[in-house]
């Protein structure tokens, strides 16, 4: 592509550098396109436009409204220079039937690299598009997920479970073995959260450690990872028999679960990946509360599968009154057909 010319550094306008100039701006704006064919689609800009003769990479980019439903695989032919395969946004979905409706404005841009440098258009904005789906897993060990038809890109967001609350008595709360994992396709590194550990046994025993520590899977791109809240300690020799065990940590997913008075520990509320409370006092003494569940949320593309644990809920602590069961975690996979 010629140089952009900068006309306060020259001594001399030469008009053909007005055009020189032009035509980079050309290949910078949107063409209108009419269009025929619902499938083989074949545009064709305006002749009051700057010629396209050929196909440039990114720029420019063609507008049009389609002339009815894809029916099957779709192509698109610019001025008669020859046709290419449309593909959604990733570059390696092609769009097919169903994904054009008649009468929706649609803009596509050639990328030279595209089906192994043989080149295509990508679909950069489709209002008509599906809407995203969701899908909530909430239990299985070694389990397999499938997106759904049509799907593109995933955004995950995950928990572990949390770790169980100490009884006021001898028995601590366990964990530290619930964790939340995603493999996606099945190989490589899986998503991992970390689970919660149990909270102390009746007494000065302190709350449980929120989860953390998680590993990234080898296949995607992590937004953020959130670390599970520690849970409350338990108290000795409490002043009051009434005293509560320590609250359950939180997560990304749900508050920690707040422990009852001259009762056995609350569990944690369903798929939170929250901690049990601890059991409330006996003879003054109180459990710790277990930690939460560590999160994390990462966005996948061209996925097939996964295969994925949600970390199981675990029991609470026996002995006095019982710490609270912790909750089990949780993954919640949003699906994207654009």
């Amino acid at each position: 592509m010629a140089n952009w010319v900068t006309f306060a550094n020259v001594l001399q306008l030469n008009t053909p550098d007005l055009d020189t100039n032009f035509g980079i701006l050309a290949a910078k704006v949107v063409y209108p396109c009419t269009v025929s064919g619902a499938n083989t689609i074949a545009l064709t800009t305006a002749a009051a436009d700057p010629p396209v003769t050929s196909y440039t990479s990114r720029a420019p980019v063609f507008a049009f409204v389609a002339s009815g439903n894809s029916t099957t695989s779709v192509t698109i032919n610019v001025n008669g220079i020859g046709a290419k395969n449309l593909y959604k946004s990733n570059g390696t979905t092609q769009v097919a039937s169903g994904d054009l409706i008649g009468g929706g404005i649609y803009y596509v841009a050639y990328d030279g690299t595209l089906n192994s440098a043989a080149g295509g258009f990508v679909l950069i904005g489709n209002p008509a598009l599906a809407a995203v789906t969701v899908q909530s897993l909430i239990s299985g060990s070694g389990a397999t997920y499938t997106p759904t038809s049509g799907t593109v890109r995933i955004r995950v967001r995950m928990v572990a479970g949390g770790g169980s609350g100490g009884a006021s008595g001898a028995g601590a709360g366990t964990g530290g073995t619930n964790n939340t994992t995603f493999q996606v396709n099945g190989t490589g590194t899986a998503w991992t959260c970390v689970g919660g550990s149990g909270g102390g046994a009746g007494g000065v025993n302190p709350g449980g450690a929120g989860g953390t520590g998680g590993a990234n899977g080898s296949t995607g791109t992590l937004i953020a990872r959130y670390p599970g809240q520690r849970g409350g300690d338990g108290i000795a020799n409490a002043a009051a028999i009434s005293s509560i065990g320590g609250q359950g940590g939180g997560t990304i997913l749900g508050l920690g679960t707040q422990g009852a008075v001259n009762a056995a520990g609350r569990n944690g509320a369903t798929n939170s990946g929250a901690g049990g409370s601890g059991g409330a006092a006996t003879n003054g003494n109180t459990g710790g509360g277990g930690g939460g569940g560590e999160g994390v949320e990462f966005w996948v593309t061209n996925i097939t599968n996964a295969i994925y644990t949600v970390g199981a809920s675990v029991t609470g602590g026996t002995g006095g009154n019982a710490g609270g069961n912790s909750a089990a975690g949780w993954i919640i996979v949003e699906e994207y057909p654009w």
